[in-house]
C-alpha cells in the first residue's frame, strides 16, 4: 500500500508539472489576443528592462525573421515564447535617445493548436517622454510586370548618411511589404529621410548590389502630413558590371559572360591585332569570332553604353585541327507558315550565302521558289511564298553557307507544311488617344517571347494582321530614350525604370476572325 501511495503521488506530480493546453471541443478558429504586457505597450520613458507580452491562449512563434525592430539595433535581441507570454531580451544595449522603437510581429504569433495567426501585432516604446507619430505607406510593385512585390524590406535613411548609406548601413527605420506589395512605416520622428527598397535575400538588413531594388529621387522631409509612395523594384543591371568569365570556348572563338544581360549597343575593339573579326550579344555573353593566329594573349576592349571593360585572354589557335564545321539547325521554338519565317541557328556567323544552293521540293517535285533570306549573327530567316495547305522540303547545299572561318556547312535538309490563312487573326487596337507619340506597342505570347512591336505615332487606330491566332500579352512602354526597348532602371546611374502599362487579360485571338481591343483608360 505504502509503494501504491508513492507512485500515486509521483503520478500527479508529473501531471502537475507538464502544463499541456486544452484539447477537444470546436476547433479553434480564433488568433490569440493581446492581453497584457510588462512594460505597457506604448510605454514612454524606457529603460531597456526586459518585456513580457501576454496572449489570451499558448502560443509559439513562427518565421522569427520576419519579426521587425525599428529603428534597427546592433545587437540582434533575443525573442522567445513561453506557453503565453513572448519574451524579448534587448541584451543591455544602448538606445537612441528620444526615440520611438517598434517590434512588429506580423503574422509570427500563432496559437499552439491551430495556427492562427495573430496579424500584425505591434509593440511600441520610446526612450523619450513622448511617442513619435508621424507615418509613410506604400507599395513595391514591380518594374516590368507591374505586380504586387512581398517580402522587400522599406527603409528610411537619414539625410546626414549621405549618398552611399544604401551601401554602408542598415536602414534607421524599416517594414516589410506583405502580399500586396504595401508597407507602413509608422511611429517615425521628424527629420529628413532617404527612401529605400530592397529584396533582402540574404537576411541581414544590409544592402547588397545583385539584390532587386528601388529608390525615392528625392529626399523626404517627414513632418505632420502622412506620406504615399508606389516604387518600382528592379535589378540594376549596372551594379555588377565586370565579367564574371572569360572563356576561349574553341578556336577563334572567346565568349565573355556577365550578371546580366547585356545591352546589343555595345562596340568590341580589338587592341593588339587586325585580324577580322565580329561579335553578338547572346542574353548575358558577348560572343567574339575572330581569325588571329599569330597573338599568344588577345587583348581587346568592350565597350558599353555606360561603361568599358578591358579584356586580355590566352588566345586559343586552330593548329591543324581547324576551326572546326559549321553548323546549322531549326530554331526549337519556330514554326513556319505561309506568313512566319523559318528561322535557322548557326554556331558561326556566316560570310557567304550562295542561293543557288537552296532548292525546293513541293509535294516532292522541284520548284522555283522565290524566297527572301536575313542574316544576322548566327541567326538566319528563310521567308518563302509558300502557297496554302502545301507540304515543302528545303535543301541546302554544304557548299551554300560558308562561315566567317571559311567553313562550309553540312547538308541540311528539312520538311515544312505551309499552313493556311485560317490559323490566323486580326488584332485592332483602339482608343489610342491616352498614349504618346514614340510609345512602344508589345505584343507577347504566353511563353513571354515578343512576337510584335510597333511604334505609335498618332494614329487613331492599329490593326495587326496576320497573328497567329494563339493568347497575347500587351503592353505599352513610355520609350523615354527612345531606343526601341524598354529600359529597367539604375541607381548607380540614378535613372528610374521607364513606364509601361500591361493589359490586365490575356488577349485570345481566333482563326480568321478580327478582335477589336480598346486602350481607354490603361494609361493613367
Amino acid at each position: 500500500m505504502r509503494l501504491l501511495a508513492i507512485l500515486v503521488v509521483m503520478g500527479l506530480l508529473y501531471s502537475c508539472a507538464n502544463v499541456v493546453p486544452p484539447t477537444g471541443g470546436e476547433p479553434d478558429k480564433s488568433p490569440p489576443e493581446f492581453v497584457q504586457a510588462s512594460p505597457p505597450n506604448y510605454t514612454i520613458g524606457y529603460k531597456g528592462k526586459p518585456i513580457r507580452i501576454d496572449f489570451d491562449e499558448y502560443i509559439k512563434i513562427q518565421n522569427p525573421k520576419n519579426i521587425l525592430i525599428s529603428p534597427s539595433l546592433e545587437i540582434k535581441p533575443e525573442i522567445k515564447e513561453r506557453y503565453r507570454s513572448v519574451y524579448v531580451d534587448l541584451k543591455g544595449q544602448t538606445l537612441s535617445e528620444n526615440t520611438t522603437y517598434t517590434i512588429n510581429f506580423a503574422s509570427s504569433i500563432v496559437d499552439i493548436n491551430e495556427n492562427n495567426k495573430q496579424t500584425n501585432f505591434r509593440y511600441v516604446f520610446s526612450t523619450g517622454d513622448y511617442l513619435d507619430s508621424l507615418k509613410i505607406t506604400g507599395q513595391v510593385i514591380s518594374a516590368e510586370k507591374r505586380t504586387p512585390e512581398s517580402d522587400v524590406i522599406v527603409g528610411l535613411y537619414p539625410e546626414a548618411w549621405g549618398d552611399s548609406a544604401l551601401y554602408k548601413h542598415k536602414p534607421f527605420y524599416f517594414a516589410r511589404t506583405n502580399a500586396e506589395g504595401s508597407f507602413s512605416l509608422e511611429n517615425l520622428k521628424y527629420g529628413r529621410f532617404r527612401l529605400f527598397a530592397f529584396k533582402d535575400d540574404n537576411n541581414n538588413l544590409t544592402f547588397q548590389p545583385t539584390e532587386p531594388m528601388a529608390y525615392l529621387d528625392t529626399v523626404i522631409a517627414i513632418d505632420t502630413l502622412p506620406i504615399s509612395f508606389k516604387m518600382p523594384l528592379f535589378m540594376d543591371q549596372e551594379a555588377d558590371r565586370k565579367p564574371k568569365e572569360v572563356r576561349n570556348t574553341s578556336p577563334g572563338l572567346i565568349r565573355v559572360k556577365y550578371a546580366f544581360p547585356l545591352d546589343t549597343a555595345l562596340k568590341v575593339v580589338l587592341l593588339n591585332s587586325q585580324a577580322k573579326f565580329s561579335w553578338e550579344v547572346q542574353g548575358d555573353s558577348l560572343m567574339l569570332y575572330h581569325l588571329d593566329q599569330e597573338v599568344d594573349t588577345l587583348r581587346f576592349l568592350v565597350v558599353k553604353p555606360n561603361t568599358t571593360d578591358t579584356i586580355k585572354v590566352v588566345n586559343r589557335k586552330p593548329g591543324e585541327r581547324g576551326y572546326g564545321r559549321l553548323t546549322v539547325q531549326k530554331r526549337a521554338s519556330n514554326t513556319p507558315s505561309i506568313y512566319e519565317p523559318l528561322e535557322l541557328v548557326l554556331n558561326h556567323p556566316i560570310e557567304r550565302i550562295d542561293t543557288t544552293g537552296f532548292t525546293w521540293k513541293m509535294d516532292s517535285t522541284v520548284v522555283n521558289l522565290p524566297f527572301k533570306i536575313n542574316q544576322q549573327g548566327t541567326s538566319l530567316t528563310i521567308q518563302p511564298e509558300f502557297v496554302a495547305d502545301s507540304r515543302y522540303e528545303l535543301f541546302i547545299d554544304s557548299a551554300a553557307l560558308v562561315d566567317i572561318y571559311g567553313q562550309a556547312s553540312d547538308t541540311f535538309r528539312i520538311l515544312l507544311n505551309s499552313g493556311n490563312a485560317e490559323l490566323f487573326g486580326t488584332l485592332i487596337l483602339n482608343d489610342l488617344d491616352s498614349l504618346q507619340l514614340g510609345d512602344l506597342i508589345q505584343l507577347f505570347d504566353e511563353q513571354g517571347k515578343l512576337k510584335l512591336q510597333a511604334v505609335w505615332q498618332g494614329e487613331s487606330s492599329l490593326k495587326f494582321e496576320r497573328l497567329r491566332a494563339i493568347g497575347y500579352k500587351l503592353r505599352v512602354v513610355r520609350d523615354a530614350n527612345k531606343n526601341g526597348r524598354f529600359d529597367n532602371g539604375s541607381f548607380i546611374l540614378r535613372r528610374q525604370p521607364e513606364m509601361l502599362w500591361h493589359v490586365p487579360d490575356l488577349i485570345r485571338l481566333r482563326s480568321n476572325w478580327e478582335l477589336e481591343l480598346s486602350l481607354a483608360g490603361l494609361i493613367k
